[in-house]
C-alpha cells in the first residue's frame, strides 16, 4: 500500500510540476469617455507574431467603441507569459507600425517604434504583468 501512495504522490507532483501557471498575455482596450472613440492599429505586413483578430486579412484594424457597457471594451488574448519578457514586447512592437486614438476632442498618434514601445510598456498593469490596459479617456 505504501508503494501505491508513493507512486500516486510522485505522479501528482510530476503533473503539477509540468503544468504551466503563466497567465495569457492580454490587451484590453476600454473607452472611458462619454462619447464614441476609436483606435486604429496599422500592422507590419508579413509579421503575424501577434494577431489582434483571427480574421485579419488587412494590415489595419479599426475598433470603434461607444460608451455603452456592451461596446466600450475589447479584449485580445495572446500566448502564455507576461509582457515583461523582453522578446514578447519586442515582437509586439515589431508587429505594430502605428496606433491612432481618436475621440471627438483629441487625436493621439504613435508611429515610431520607440513611441509604440513606450505606449505599450506604460500601460502594463501593475497587478497583472500579463495585461496591457489601454484606457481611452
Amino acid at each position: 500500500m505504501k508503494l501505491f501512495n508513493y507512486k500516486f504522490l510522485f505522479l501528482l507532483f510530476a503533473i503539477l510540476s509540468l503544468t504551466a501557471c503563466d497567465p495569457l498575455q492580454t490587451i484590453v482596450i476600454e473607452n472611458k469617455t462619454n462619447s464614441e472613440a476609436s483606435i486604429l492599429f496599422v500592422f507590419n505586413e508579413g509579421n503575424p507574431d501577434y494577431n489582434f483578430s483571427e480574421t485579419r486579412d488587412a494590415d489595419t484594424l479599426l475598433l470603434e467603441l461607444d460608451n455603452t457597457p456592451e461596446n466600450a471594451t475589447r479584449q485580445f488574448d495572446f500566448g502564455m507569459g507576461t509582457w515583461e519578457i523582453e522578446n514578447s514586447m519586442n515582437q509586439l512592437v515589431e508587429t505594430v507600425d502605428l496606433i491612432e486614438i481618436n475621440t471627438p476632442t483629441t487625436t493621439e498618434t504613435y508611429q515610431d517604434k520607440e513611441q509604440i514601445r513606450t505606449f505599450f510598456e506604460s500601460r502594463i498593469s501593475k497587478k497583472q504583468k500579463a495585461v496591457i490596459l489601454i484606457e481611452i479617456e
